[in-house]
């Protein structure tokens, strides 16, 4: 059992507890050195390597892998519908609650997916807009349209299979467990990780 558990977020399933570990610890003990406890961030790593307190990763990614597939395989999103709702509720939060560009861009993108779709075609046809849309907001595309365009595949396909699979969310939170006890005080999820 851990003091502190850590639960990764979407897109994750290349790496391991031990590798995502070793990148969030240096950041939380730089965090709270900055917050002005640097006694607590030196226990918290110190000198290139994990200090005094028991911090773990809880790690789920792999459960997102296909067998057979190489890589991370497809970014089809289990339930459509589902997907299509998650988008429009990013486009509404970025439209609401973002930068000034991030809100003029998603009001823009929510006007013109919220018109008539009578004539969209294909099975994906009503989330195709809503992906587009997602990916002219610069918070999902700092690299560029075209990695944005598969961030958001990516991270619909692992939410709505998280919400909609009961074996990978048990599984998932199952693992989460693992790593809680009567010493733990701080669990921090990013991402899919803070809804596991």
């Amino acid at each position: 059992m851990s003091v502190i558990v850590l639960v990764h977020g979407i897109a994750q399933e290349q790496k391991s507890a031990d590798s995502l570990e070793a990148s969030w610890l240096p950041a939380l003990a730089g965090g709270v050195r900055s917050a002005g406890s640097p006694h607590l961030a030196d226990e918290l790593w110190r000198a290139a390597r994990p200090g005094q307190i028991d911090t773990r990763m809880a790690f789920y990614g792999d459960l997102f892998l296909k067998d057979g597939a190489q890589g991370a395989g497809d970014d089809e999103a289990a339930d459509s519908d589902l997907a299509e709702e998650l988008a429009r509720a990013w486009l509404e939060t970025a439209a609401s609650r973002g930068s000034a560009k991030d809100r003029a861009v998603a009001a823009q993108v929510l006007a013109q997916i919220t018109g008539d779709q009578s004539g969209a075609q294909g099975a994906r046809a009503a989330l195709r807009p809503a992906v587009n849309g997602l990916t002219r907001i610069p918070w999902f595309a700092p690299m560029g349209v075209a990695a944005a365009g598969r961030f958001v595949k990516r991270a619909l396909a692992q939410v709505t299979r998280y919400l909609t699979d009961d074996a990978i969310r048990t599984a998932a939170i199952g693992r989460v467990k693992t790593h809680i006890g009567p010493e733990t005080r701080l669990v921090i999820g990013h991402s899919l990780g803070s809804v596991v």
